[in-house]
């Protein structure tokens, strides 16, 4: 029996805090751990949202934050994602984003968001 979804579903992810640690990497074990324990199953139009913040605390342009970490989700779940920088306060264009990141009660630093079911 096929499956389909119906609506949008956005997660907050919790991602450990650890700015010695590469972000790309940190993402992507959010990511594969909410794939492993919530049984989450990736679709190829499925967003990644990072706070604006986090690459900037790492000292990485956005740019080239956001295109290798496309690289590197694309090797570590075999899924095309979308990856999308928000602002983690109010962001008029990603609203699902600032909202999951502030209901989930996490700050900019611990939680990134994973939406499917929607084109961005």
């Amino acid at each position: 029996m096929a499956s389909k979804l119906i609506g949008t579903v956005a997660r907050s992810l919790h991602m450990a805090a650890a700015p010695q640690q590469d972000l790309v990497q940190q993402v992507i074990e959010a990511v594969t751990a909410a794939t492993a324990q919530e049984g989450v199953i990736l679709h190829r139009r499925d967003t990644v949202g990072v706070p604006h913040a986090l690459p900037r605390q790492h000292g990485l342009s956005e740019d080239s934050f956001g295109e290798r970490l496309q690289q590197a989700l694309l090797q570590a779940t075999g899924v095309q994602l979308n990856v999308m920088l928000y602002s983690e306060v109010v962001d008029a264009g990603h609203p699902l984003c600032s909202l999951c990141t502030l209901t989930a009660g996490k700050s900019a630093k611990e939680s990134i968001v994973l939406i499917q079911g929607a084109e961005l």
